[in-house]
């Protein structure tokens, strides 16, 4: 089972965009979590921090990338990052922390958030729905929702 990925288990205010639709115009399936700058990312599952760990000038920002062999979980827009490519990680443990660096728009506390998005490795990586993943993971849809505050 996938932990959630912001500590707390859920945003301080609500999701927007919870999950983009428009991923053939360059936008991604991806969940937006609001929440309180600073705030831990935690890793939602054991795993490797893979290249594209780091800072990506162009809308991301701060990013981490968890690898696990057949999923890798994005997580963008970090205010600090506390791992480096190749680190082992175990479920749970703080990789980084809430933030609005890169392209995020309101800029300033209202514009923190946790851009989350995952990859699934099906002969080559192909981008998936958090909450499927969260569902095949066991998390039924009203937990999801819970954590979502929706």
């Amino acid at each position: 089972m996938l932990d959630w990925p912001v500590a707390g288990g859920r945003g301080a205010w609500p999701v927007y965009r919870a999950e983009q639709a428009h991923i053939d115009d360059g936008e991604s399936a991806a969940w937006d979590l609001g929440n309180q700058e600073g705030l831990p990312w935690e890793a939602v599952t054991d795993g490797v921090i893979a290249p594209g760990t780091g800072y990506d000038p162009g809308t991301a920002g701060n990013v981490v990338v968890l690898d696990t062999g057949l999923l890798r979980f994005h997580y963008c827009h970090g205010q600090a990052l506390e791992v480096q490519v190749g680190q082992v990680v175990r479920k749970g443990e703080v990789i980084g922390h809430v933030g609005h660096t890169g392209w995020t728009i309101p800029p300033g506390i209202e514009g923190a958030h946790l851009h989350f998005w995952a990859e699934q490795w099906l002969g080559e990586w192909t981008r998936r729905w958090p909450s499927e993943l969260y569902e095949e993971m066991e998390m039924d849809k009203a937990e999801i929702e819970r954590a979502l505050g929706v």
